[in-house]
């Protein structure tokens, strides 16, 4: 009996020790990427077929871990979606802001399983990384279901980034010239502050005020890196006022504005605030996405 006791007590305490590790892990992920460190993904590999099967797998995950903030039914309004500020997206209308596609596409594939995997910075969208790749690639088949736009139209091929060299003062007084002549300073200011003067006037696709990007002081929501910086110049923002320069600006050009852009974000480098360097939703979205209440941690104690 004692031997029995002994050998339940210690698949007991294996299982604790496994579970915080786990938690630990997924926690350690989050709060490395709502820091604004650029949670590193690998694309490489084989991934699991897009049918019946997957989809219905990636339906138990989305239920189990995402519709507490996007909702059953993908329209971002999922029980806990009051909390943040920052709105869950919603799928139905399929809008995706971080794509690697032209203004107007639908993302490729790859582009939702990054932003599941890599989160959303500065919002409740947390790094979910922790889950296994398939489970990941699961919920991206999954999403598409949410909107009719997948079955209705092609994915344009994604735009291929160019070797960047940024180390140069000239690629950067050029992307300055650039700057100024696209009117990107009518938004986001002269200095990259936010503080433009059509900044108050900006609303988003849900008629919602949209505040235009600090560059100083606020981390990139795609991420940090170049790559990031040069897409989203590129590609645009759908569903938001920022335009996409793709179409009409030589990549040389994107390329220089990105430089641009990145040399005014390293003047005043975002500032760790709240507690553990998290905005509030970052933290919202930890407790959230760990089965913990952060509605009371939300108000006021955060900012």
């Amino acid at each position: 009996m004692k031997k029995i006791l002994m050998i339940s007590l210690i698949i007991i305490m294996l299982a604790a020790v496994y579970g915080y590790t786990m938690m630990r892990g997924g926690m350690m992920g989050m709060m490395h990427g709502a820091r604004g460190g650029d949670v590193q993904v690998d694309l490489s590999g084989p991934r699991p077929p897009e049918n019946e099967r997957t989809i219905s797998a990636g339906r138990w995950v989305y239920e189990r871990r995402c519709a507490v903030c996007h909702g059953v039914k993908g329209d971002g309004n999922g029980p806990r979606a009051n909390e943040l500020y920052s709105r869950p997206r919603d799928f139905t209308r399929g809008l995706y802001k971080f794509r690697s596609t032209p203004t107007g596409s639908l993302p490729a594939d790859e582009d939702i399983y990054l932003s599941i995997s890599r989160g959303i910075k500065g919002t409740g969208m947390m790094p979910w990384n922790r889950l296994r790749k398939d489970d990941r690639w699961a919920v991206t088949y999954y999403l598409k279901t949410f909107s009719e736009r997948f079955e209705e139209e092609d994915v344009d091929p994604s735009i291929v980034v160019p070797d960047l060299n940024i180390t140069g003062s000239e690629m950067i007084s050029s992307g300055r010239e650039i700057y100024e002549k696209a009117k990107c300073w009518e938004c986001h200011g002269r200095q990259g502050n936010g503080d433009g003067p059509k900044a108050a006037e900006l609303k988003d696709n849900w008629g919602d005020l949209i505040p235009p990007r600090k560059f100083s002081y606020e981390s990139f929501k795609r991420g940090s890196e170049m790559n990031d910086i040069f897409l989203t110049v590129a590609t645009g923002l759908d569903g938001t006022p920022m335009a996409s320069y793709g179409d009409g600006m030589p990549y040389e050009d994107i390329a220089a504005m990105a430089a641009y852009v990145n040399f005014l974000a390293k003047l005043n480098p975002s500032p760790q605030s709240g507690m553990m360097g998290m905005t509030s939703d970052e933290h919202t979205g930890m407790m959230i996405s760990n089965g913990m209440h952060g509605g009371m941690m939300r108000q006021g104690m955060m900012k």
